[in-house]
């Protein structure tokens, strides 16, 4: 008695209202409702770097990128995509892109992806509520997804990188073991780049955390957590050795 309700339960619910509204209604609105969704960027920038609840942050990484990619939607002949691989051909092209709202919807539609996947086999992923293995259009390499999240991590701009984050963690919900050994390959490795690291670190924390708070689906093989602990401890080590972390 006396204490503050936690925030976050509400913050979900927000969230998930917010998120189904980007979701479901893609097309242009009014000059004042885009504003009024514009303006919810900032906001969500900080709840995603900020905020204590991993599931609030995860949510507003992918909202923020959502609401980046909308002044993308105008963007005249482009294609469909009709299966999951042309998809991803299209993020990939986007990715490159040298407008942010593009590369913003890019990282959306892999947390998308990621959201609505399954684990098929030690290679590949499977969209839900297909059979694996019944048309191979549906099933897509796990390392090329991993490979499109990692270069969205790359991006200067905030909306962008943060989705990305949400999409790693995504991914790693799908297949958790994949998941966390790929980013303690990453964080461990001097030969990332620091502010990569910091960001690949951010998810891995995130994904870890999820984990502690008793998810049932999410447990991590024992094998998988001794392969991280080493190396994370190789990694400190090497650096502490080279003068540098």
């Amino acid at each position: 008695e006396g204490q503050e309700a936690d925030p976050a339960p509400l913050l979900s619910i927000a969230l998930g209202i917010l998120t189904a509204i980007l979701e479901l209604g893609e097309e242009k609105r009014d000059e004042d409702e885009e504003e009024a969704l514009q303006s919810l960027a900032p906001a969500l920038v900080r709840l995603a770097e900020e905020y204590y609840d991993v599931e609030v942050k995860e949510m507003a990484g992918h909202a923020v990128a959502m609401i980046g990619a909308r002044r993308a939607d105008t963007v005249d002949g482009e294609k469909k995509a009709e299966t999951v691989g042309e998809m991803l051909d299209q993020v990939e092209e986007d990715l490159k892109s040298r407008s942010p709202p593009i590369r913003a919807k890019a990282v959306a539609n892999l947390t998308k992806l990621a959201r609505t996947a399954v684990k098929a086999n030690d290679d590949m992923i499977s969209v839900v509520g297909e059979e694996p293995g019944d048309d191979p259009r549906k099933l897509v390499p796990r390392d090329r997804v991993l490979g499109l999240i990692l270069e969205g991590l790359q991006d200067e701009e905030s909306y962008v990188y943060l989705g990305a984050v949400a999409a790693l963690t995504a991914l790693t919900d799908c297949d958790v073991n994949f998941g966390l050994l790929a980013m303690s390959d990453v964080v461990a490795s001097r030969k990332t780049d620091p502010m990569m690291r910091t960001k690949v670190g951010e998810a891995f924390g995130m994904a870890l955390r999820r984990r502690s708070d008793d998810h049932d689906g999410f447990s991590v093989e024992e094998s998988v957590v001794v392969a991280m602990t080493e190396r994370l401890v190789a990694g400190v080590r090497s650096g502490a050795e080279g003068g540098a972390i």
